[in-house]
């Protein structure tokens, strides 16, 4: 089969020239084999599929492993703390100014960082980006809902 002929499976157009990726059982322009999840093209062997739908290993891994945001590492387990639309350790969930955890109390933010009221009371006026939010304890499953770009 001449590769001059071939369509490719994702944007339909012919592919023109000798340069083609065939996975999955079709073929396709290099660039139009992308990862489902960040949207770059998938040049590595080893991939996930989902369908006809190639990902990246490692965004494949990423729709599925919670994150802390505090320290970065991987949650394990169900104990979850969830606020500012994000995921952490209920003990890395902590004041920055006194670094005591923020354990079912109220909280403002200082840009990506929570306080406690009372901390940031004692440390001058609220800047116009805080707001008060309370912090969103779990302990069931979690089912996976992250921005695939950490």
């Amino acid at each position: 089969f001449n590769a001059e002929y071939m369509g490719c499976h994702s944007c339909k157009q012919t592919i023109k020239g000798g340069i083609t990726t065939t996975a999955l059982g079709k073929t396709w322009h290099p660039e139009c084999f992308k990862c489902g999840t960040c949207g770059a093209p998938v040049r590595e062997n080893k991939f996930k599929t989902e369908g006809l739908v190639p990902y990246h290993i490692n965004c494949k891994l990423a729709e599925t492993v919670r994150i802390c945001n505090g320290c970065a590492q991987i949650i394990e387990g169900t104990e979850i703390t969830e606020a500012m639309d994000e995921l952490w350790h209920p003990e890395c969930f902590k004041c920055h100014l006194c670094q005591l955890r923020i354990h079912g109390r109220e909280f403002t933010r200082e840009g990506r960082f929570p306080v406690h009221l009372h901390c940031k009371k004692r440390t001058g006026p609220a800047s116009s980006s805080s707001s008060t939010v309370s912090p969103r304890f779990t302990s069931s499953h979690f089912s996976p809902h992250r921005s695939p770009h950490r």
